[in-house]
């Protein structure tokens, strides 16, 4: 059967594997007895597995291979005895920390001496074209804006007093981190490593979301303004052929639409009735709660709306 070694027996056998191949047992005396020495009758090799090194994570030893926890990778050892495989780091393909030596391969038969050699495939190192990282994406809100009708009047020639309606459809942002590494994988699709190919794997460059969050939206403002040169038009322009024409909108102006704990979809109607002709337009401010990962953003969005004028009715007052 298989036993699991300690680190410290696994640096112990380095001179006792070395006393068995160059100078027989001037060292095993320190670990065997004379019967043990004599009981030795099998020399053929045996199964042992190897880990980079080990941790004590939760009360459970872990193996770590390339800086992850990982299944051990195969090694080979050597028959010290009956019924006891010994193995070494840098002996026979074993890395640093020997985690076990399979005994029962040691057990003496006639096709012992016959039994091939296994092949070790050592370890591929990782890919150097993907360095462990991480980086944050935040994504910022985004906002639908229109209005209606397409053809808005102003107020004193509007005989359905409809003015002009804004629709708004604000979504909020988020924010991600992720992570880039290189994993171990099983070359067929759909396989488990190492459980269901120990040795049939690849390195493949894997990026994943380790950290989400939603930004939610806590405060919404509406500023409006007449358009550049309208203020002009309207006193130069018009007030050359109405006496008296000026601005009447009490404009800029800025509306307070929403203020909350926050939302991830905001949507609402805003009803204006301008009394000047010209392009009415601004922005739409938006304020987020932020995140773990990210400050509150402060995003704007612009829009207009064309205001028409019946110039045959329109007068001055």
């Amino acid at each position: 059967m298989a036993k699991r070694l300690s680190a410290s027996r696994s640096i112990a056998r380095i001179p006792v594997f070395m006393a068995l191949t160059l100078l027989p047992l001037v060292i095993g005396g320190a670990l065997f007895s004379p019967g043990q020495q004599q009981s030795a009758q099998c020399a053929g090799h045996c199964q042992a597995c190897y880990c980079d090194t080990h941790e004590l994570r939760d009360g459970v030893d872990v193996c770590i291979v390339n800086g992850a926890p990982s299944a051990c990778i195969g090694c080979v050892g050597a028959c010290a005895a009956h019924d006891h495989c010994m193995a070494a780091p840098g002996v026979g393909g074993c890395g640093a920390y020997i985690a076990w030596a399979r005994d029962s391969d040691c057990n003496a038969t006639p096709e012992a001496t016959n039994t091939p050699i296994p092949t070790v495939t050592p370890t591929p190192k990782p890919p150097t074209g993907c360095p462990v990282r991480t980086w944050v994406k935040v994504q910022k809100p985004g906002a639908d804006i229109k209005y209606e009708p397409p053809y808005p009047l102003v107020a004193r020639q509007d005989t359905t007093n409809t003015g002009f309606t804004l629709h708004f459809n604000v979504m909020g942002g988020w924010a991600k981190k992720y992570e880039q590494k290189p994993e171990q994988m099983c070359r067929t699709s759909g396989d488990t490593y190492p459980d269901d190919c120990p040795n049939d794997w690849r390195w493949v460059c894997v990026r994943r979301v380790i950290e989400q969050h939603n930004d939610p939206i806590v405060e919404v403002n509406l500023g409006m303004r007449l358009g550049d040169g309208v203020k002009e038009w309207i006193e130069n322009n018009l007030g050359s052929r109405y006496y008296g024409a000026t601005t009447q909108d009490d404009l800029p102006h800025v509306w307070q639409l929403y203020k909350g704990s926050g939302v991830m979809s905001w949507t609402d109607d805003f009803e204006y009735h301008p009394y000047d002709p010209g392009v009415h337009g601004g922005r739409l401010f938006v304020t987020t709660k932020g995140t773990p990962l990210n400050p509150p953003q402060k995003v704007s969005f612009p829009y207009t709306v064309p205001v028409y004028l019946w110039d045959a009715t329109e007068g001055g007052n």
